[in-house]
């Protein structure tokens, strides 16, 4: 007699639902294992596996790793982190690029273009940009949109895919009428970002400016931005995209101190759309 036939392993369980907190937890356990098996000494000890799928909230869309590493121990716990539906995102990624050793870790070599150490960051099937490896992932979910953040003890990244993404509005004398009262626009310029017409945008904030001396009704937050905003990226009917109307792409890239911000025009540099 035939056993029944057993569910595949990759198979979600709905029995069990994580918090935020227990998915956190299994992410960072994961992570540092996974960091333990890119040990490397060479270029010829790494290969890279690709991801994305269910697995994008864990590996994104690839993951690079030690050739001969036994990978049971962290399948498994990927394995779990799904069974308790702790994966929010899906994503079809495009294949792998090439693999190296960086560091004594197995790393995905970003385009010549940008540089070795960054790493990528990909958005609903349609954008990949490359930010600083120092970057950390940020908790983001946009209603009717795609987005990422990223951030640095000394930048931010807010990248927006999406039918109403902000069209960076900025006056220079900002009255309370404006589209963005607290921000004054420093300059403006249109630029070409993956191909495509885009504007970029440098302003700082005047509301931060009072949070220096603790002023009543201070408002934190970043002084300075520079943003990217394109009006209307390539359009090839990704299927996560088909309900937007016109998707439109922005990122804002905002610090503390004006020259940090710059990395913004190197982030820039490395969009490209599927």
């Amino acid at each position: 007699m035939l056993a029944a036939q057993q569910p595949p392993s990759s198979a979600p369980s709905l029995k069990r639902i994580a918090t935020p907190g227990t998915c956190a937890a299994l992410e960072r356990e994961y992570r540092e294992r996974v960091h333990d098996l890119a040990a490397c000494s060479v270029d010829q000890d790494c290969t890279i596996e690709a991801r994305g799928g269910v697995w994008f909230g864990l590996d994104g869309c690839y993951r690079p790793r030690a050739s001969k590493a036994v990978m049971a121990e962290a399948d498994a716990m990927a394995e779990r982190w799904l069974a308790l539906g702790c994966a929010q995102d899906f994503e079809i990624c495009l294949p792998a690029g090439d693999v190296a050793c960086r560091w004594n870790h197995c790393a995905e070599l970003p385009p010549q273009h940008v540089p070795g150490d960054w790493k990528r960051v990909d958005m609903g099937r349609a954008v990949t940009f490359y930010v600083p490896p120092e970057m950390v992932e940020q908790p983001a979910r946009g209603e009717d949109s795609v987005v990422r953040a990223l951030a640095s003890p000394q930048v931010a990244v807010m990248a927006d895919l999406g039918a109403w993404s902000n069209p960076l509005k900025f006056d220079r004398h900002p009255t309370p009428e404006s589209d963005n009262p607290e921000w004054a626009l420093m300059n403006e310029q249109e630029i070409v970002a993956g191909g495509t017409r885009a504007v970029r945008v440098a302003a700082r904030n005047l509301w931060a400016s009072w949070c220096a001396d603790g002023g009543t009704g201070c408002v934190s937050g970043w002084r300075f931005t520079i943003s990217m905003h394109v009006p209307e990226i390539p359009y090839r009917g990704q299927p996560n995209l088909a309900l937007l109307d016109h998707p439109k792409l922005t990122i804002v890239v905002s610090c503390q101190v004006f020259a940090d911000c710059l990395v913004a025009d190197r982030i820039f540099a490395s969009v490209t759309f599927w």
